[in-house]
C-alpha cells in the first residue's frame, strides 16, 4: 500500500504548462515560477517595452526566448557592454555580477532559469 501512496504523490506533482496560453494571463514584467528542480526554477516572464531600472542578480540566471524579441543592454559597474538580441528559439547565459536592462517585443514570451531567491513568485496553479 506505501508504494501505492508515494506512486499517488508522484502523479500528482506531474505538471504540463501551455507556456504560450499560460503567458496570456501573466503580468508584464511580473515572472511566476511554473516549477522548480532543487534550488533552481523556471519562471515565465512577458514583458511589453523597457523594464524601467537595472539589476543584477547573485548567481547566474538563463534566458530562453519562447516568443517575440528580447533585447539585452548589460554593464559591469559603470562600463557598458555590448547589447545582445535574443529572438524564438535562443538562449542566453547573463553571468552572476553583470547588470542586465531587457527591453522586449510586445508579444515577448520568455523562460527564465535561475537559483530561487526572496523574489521568486510561485505559480498557485
Amino acid at each position: 500500500m506505501e508504494n501505492h501512496n508515494m506512486t499517488s504523490d508522484l502523479a500528482s506533482r506531474v505538471k504540463k504548462v501551455d507556456v504560450l496560453e499560460k503567458a496570456k494571463t501573466e503580468e508584464t514584467f511580473v515572472p511566476k515560477s511554473l516549477g522548480q528542480v532543487g534550488d533552481v526554477t523556471v519562471e515565465l516572464a512577458t514583458g511589453s517595452g523597457e523594464l524601467p531600472f537595472w539589476h543584477t542578480n547573485d548567481e547566474d540566471e538563463h534566458v530562453y526566448c519562447v516568443q517575440g524579441t528580447i533585447h539585452y543592454q548589460l554593464k559591469v559597474d559603470d562600463e557598458e557592454l555590448p547589447s545582445v538580441d535574443v529572438g524564438v528559439g535562443e538562449f542566453l547565459l547573463i553571468p552572476a555580477g553583470v547588470a542586465h536592462k531587457p527591453v522586449c517585443s510586445e508579444d515577448c514570451v520568455v523562460l527564465i532559469i535561475e537559483k530561487v531567491n526572496p523574489y521568486t513568485t510561485f505559480d498557485e496553479d
